[in-house]
Order: C-alpha cells, then structure tokens, then sequence
C-alpha cells in the first residue's frame, strides 16, 4: 500500500497529525484514508509489538524519547498529535501539557491480600 508522505510541517497542528496519521498507516500496512483519528488505533490492528515500532518512528521523526506505553497512554491520532504538538515544543511553552487521566479505582474498604508460598524438596523433612 502506497501513501503519500505528509508534509514536512511539523511546527502546526494538522502537521503534525497528518505525520502521525503518515506513520500509523505505514506501520499498519494500511491507506491514511482508512483511519479515523478518533477511534482508537487497537480498532485498526495496533498491537503492543507495532504500537512500539509507531512509538520508535514517531521518536525519530520529532526527535523526543517517547514511553514505551505511549499508544496506550494516547489511543488515538488525534490524542496522540495534541501530545506531540504540546510535547514538542511547537506550541506556547507555557501551556499546560496534557496528561493521560487515570481513574482510580479502589476504595478505602479494599482488603490487604497477603499470599505466602512455601517451597520443601522431596525427601527433605524441613527447609533447614
């Protein structure tokens, strides 16, 4: 599958979501045309191998050392372009940078579970 390369503007938005869209397409041996921004790149075929391989292109093309839980930290192109846009510098450096949000799930009536394993070789009558 061809696709054409997106533009070499880097420095916008749009820029940086059409080189986003660019490489996940690549990587996933799909059209640009195919991919909706918005949903998830998992729903296209991204596994935790390809989203590392995304992660390694999408590094080298803006020069930044990415998390290796990127793609599951920011799902999608459009999620992940404002993360780059705001990461690399291209915007206002006194702008707030955008965060994963992470949901905690426990409560305060959460149990302590304390699991213990004892190991004894055959024949041997303690472990002494």
């Amino acid at each position: 599958v061809v696709t054409p390369q997106p533009s070499s503007d880097l420095k916008s938005p749009a820029g940086i979501e059409a080189a986003v869209l660019f490489h996940a397409a690549a990587v996933l041996g799909m059209k640009t045309s195919a991919i909706d921004p918005q949903l998830p790149l998992q729903t296209f075929g991204m596994d935790s191998l390809t989203s590392l391989e995304l992660r390694n292109v999408l590094g080298t093309t803006f020069r930044l050392k990415l998390s290796g839980t990127l793609l599951f930290d920011y799902p999608s192109v459009a999620a992940l372009s404002q993360y780059l846009w705001q990461t690399s510098g291209a915007q206002d450096s006194q702008a707030l940078r955008v965060h994963p949000t992470i949901q905690q799930t426990s409560n305060a009536s959460d149990g302590v579970a304390i699991v213990g394993m004892e190991c004894r070789f055959p024949g041997c009558p303690s472990l002494e």
